[in-house]
């Protein structure tokens, strides 16, 4: 196996293992967060419920306390026919009783849902707290198998310089060498035949053909000896 493959493959090792335990602790604590949600879901229905028998306590309370006023006024306008004012007195009492005995329940209510309330706002608290830690605890997870997966392999350090370096001389050798004509024959303006061309391989097995390159060759050989020969008299 190549070196490139041995890192590729461990790395991927690596990340897999890491990418594991983080699920695993995950689906965990997730778990743990929507059973908590679940007991809050059922606490907040419990309080709707709690609130709304208040509201209908409430309700009759205020009914029969109304009542209560109605037949202590009818006691008095009664005053002079006793037997009724009796009756309306103990209409009265009744009423009164009853209000008593729901100011009982409503307080017995209240408690509940103040109990319900502060249980819901607690779980709140609770679940917003450990979503925050396992923010966190990723955080430090996933940071922790950054550095575990930077350490150096048990079996050498990797010099990337080096690998850097023959990969580059890899790529040289694999480029194509393009040709190309020396500052002097550039300025000189000299052409040379086939032999230095594409044509060089054909003429390299046709007589004919070579003996027109050295005569293209001379041919050049004397305009690049004029133009040197020019150059030297313009100099003098």
């Amino acid at each position: 196996m190549s070196l490139i493959q041995r890192i590729t493959t461990s790395l991927r090792a690596n990340i897999e293992q890491a990418v594991d335990q983080i699920e695993n602790q995950d689906a965990l604590i997730e778990a743990a967060i929507g059973e908590m949600r679940q007991a809050n879901a059922r606490a907040r229905a419990r309080l709707g419920r709690v609130q709304r028998d208040r509201q209908t306590l409430q309700s009759r309370r205020d009914e029969l306390q109304q009542a209560a006023e109605q037949w202590r006024q009818r006691a008095l306008r009664s005053a002079a026919d006793e037997t009724t004012a009796l009756a309306c007195l103990q209409r009265h009492n009744r009423c009164a009783e009853q209000c008593q005995q729901l100011e009982q329940d409503l307080a017995q209510q209240r408690l509940e849902e103040d109990r319900l309330r502060a249980r819901l706002e607690q779980n709140e608290r609770r679940i917003g707290q450990l979503s925050q830690r396992r923010h966190l605890l990723r955080t430090r997870e996933s940071s922790l198998q950054a550095e575990r997966l930077m350490q150096p392999r048990q079996d050498g350090p990797i010099d990337v310089e080096s690998v850097f370096e023959r990969w580059e001389g890899r790529l040289i050798e694999a480029e194509p060498v393009s040709a190309s004509c020396s500052p002097l024959d550039s300025d000189l303006g000299v052409e040379f035949g086939p032999e230095f061309g594409p044509e060089a391989g054909v003429a390299a097995a046709d007589p004919l053909a070579q003996r027109f390159a050295r005569e293209e060759q001379d041919k050049a050989l004397r305009r690049q000896l004029q133009v040197l020969l020019s150059k030297e008299q313009g100099d003098e």
